[in-house]
């Protein structure tokens, strides 16, 4: 979410322009506000692939399809983490 990121851009843009190598894995959406920091963006779904394998590939699809096959769909976001882990 933009509002999770956003406060992170002005550090990535400073550290970048102090030569360090920044990397963000996150959504296609966000990709344009990244990459204007100077750091590298890498797309989640591409990354980290047994997430997504057979699954939705947008954050709830993929949490939904996690639910079902485990059973879990009575439970909250909290609580399927937890589990999940």
């Amino acid at each position: 979410a933009s509002g999770h990121l956003n406060p992170s851009l002005p550090v990535a843009r400073a550290l970048v322009a102090m030569g360090h190598r920044v990397h963000y894995l996150c959504r296609e959406q966000m990709r344009a506000a990244i990459e204007d920091t100077g750091a590298e963006f890498h797309l989640d779904t591409e990354v980290e692939t047994e997430l997504y394998d057979g699954r939705e590939p947008d954050i709830f699809g993929a949490q939904g399809s996690l639910q079902r096959e485990y059973g879990l769909e009575g439970d909250g976001v909290m609580q399927l983490r937890s589990k999940l882990r």
